[in-house]
């Protein structure tokens, strides 16, 4: 096997955890956190958010996910504002589809595909999930953190 065709191997192996990634930044990060946030009280709280998330897939929560960020985004009007929710959505579907195709049939990626969700990936997170934790005034704490964050190891790749 020579270089390239080993490099391309490589790379394909990227495209599910990039999808996988993409998927967990909405429901964990978004999703959970401001459902969890929206019940004062605990049991109740933990009741909704498992009863709403337990289900895979992304296509159940666009809309909720949609509307917890421009709330989030109180009316900022940031980049938040300006996503094209429904070509992300799309995209995002798309992506899955593949994704399960390579995990349940064996099917290899393409390179262009392992772009489109590295690419899906950063977007995710760049547009979506660190504006609404910034709106939110979450960060992470610098004393404990690395110094490499996800998105350097995502650009990086």
């Amino acid at each position: 096997m020579s270089e390239n065709q080993r490099r391309l191997t490589r790379a394909r192996f990227f495209e599910v955890p990039y999808t996988t990634s993409t998927e967990l930044y909405l429901k964990s990060v978004i999703l959970k956190p401001m459902l969890y946030g929206m019940f004062h009280n605990e049991l109740v709280a933990q009741l909704v958010v498992e009863t709403t998330t337990k289900q895979l897939g992304l296509d159940r929560y666009c809309k909720l996910i949609e509307m917890l960020c421009t709330q989030a985004d109180q009316g900022e009007r940031t980049h938040l504002a300006a996503l094209d929710w429904k070509s992300l959505w799309v995209d995002l579907k798309e992506n899955q589809m593949i994704r399960n195709k390579i995990i349940h049939q064996g099917r290899q990626a393409t390179q262009r595909e392992v772009e489109v969700a590295r690419n899906l990936a950063v977007t995710v997170l760049t547009r979506v999930v660190e504006p609404v934790l910034k709106s939110l005034n979450i960060g992470i704490d610098e004393r404990n953190a690395e110094k490499t964050t996800l998105l350097d190891n995502l650009k990086s790749q």
